[in-house]
């Protein structure tokens, strides 16, 4: 196994001869490794194998791995989207959107959610890129990635100014609100707003029995909460900063 590049999924796309050696060697070395033989396997089985043999536990880590490598690929080369940005994308992406498709596919529903347009409209990316019906509900992505990565570049500029020992002018000091919403006699709704916008920054649903569960908010999820209980939040907020 030490002949094996590693990480050997760098080895994507395979497009040479020599990659193809590569994979090939490394699943007849995995397959020695495990005294199995290919042709006695299922299906299922023999992709667990192949997984190994690319340095994954699993099928579905690996698949994860060549979704992931389509998807930034397919935003690089189809919409000239930088490799941060790709890669700030792929991050904001929850799990239901991750699995939707394949990578190239959801990396097409991805732009379509923000509206960026690939650098040349070819009849592959059309057929690839089917509009949304007016019967599908829009994906949720999480995180918008422009604003990630602007995130992480003030971080990274906040940071460095510390370091050289600067102290950056701050243009005001809040503290978040916490608001809870009694939904039943075992379960309340936990959130917290942003002082500044009032948008709500995180929630959770917490159930208590004769043990304790917690379910975390996604972004809709959030959003779904804003829009219904905005006058209640509203209140809520003027409440607590009457307290204050």
């Amino acid at each position: 196994m030490n002949n094996i590049p590693a990480p050997i999924i760098e080895l994507f796309p395979i497009d040479s001869a020599d990659k193809v050696k590569a994979v090939l060697s490394a699943l007849q070395a995995e397959l020695v490794a495990s005294n199995t033989d290919l042709r006695t396997l299922k299906n299922s089985k023999a992709l667990h194998r192949m997984a190994a043999a690319m340095q994954c536990d699993s099928w579905s880590q690996f698949l994860a791995k060549l979704t992931r490598y389509q998807f930034e690929n397919t935003l690089q080369t189809q919409y000239g989207l930088s490799e941060s940005y790709a890669d700030a994308a792929y991050l904001s992406l929850n799990d239901a959107s991750r699995t939707s498709g394949d990578g190239c596919a959801v990396a097409h529903n991805y732009c379509r959610r923000f509206n960026i347009q690939p650098l040349a409209i070819t009849q592959d990316v059309q057929t690839a890129a089917t509009p949304a019906t007016q019967d599908e509900k829009p994906a949720h992505y999480g995180q918008d990635p422009r604003q990630v990565y602007q995130a992480q570049t003030l971080l990274a500029e906040l940071c460095q100014q510390l370091e050289q020992g600067e102290t950056p002018e701050l243009y005001g000091i809040g503290a978040v609100y916490e608001i809870t919403f009694v939904i039943s006699s075992s379960c309340c709704a936990h959130l917290t707003i942003d002082p500044y916008s009032g948008e709500i920054i995180k929630g959770q649903i917490r159930e208590n029995g004769f043990a304790v569960g917690t379910a975390e908010m996604n972004v809709y999820q959030r959003e779904l909460f804003a829009k219904h209980f905005d006058q209640e939040i509203k209140d809520a907020i003027r409440d607590l900063q009457g307290e204050s």
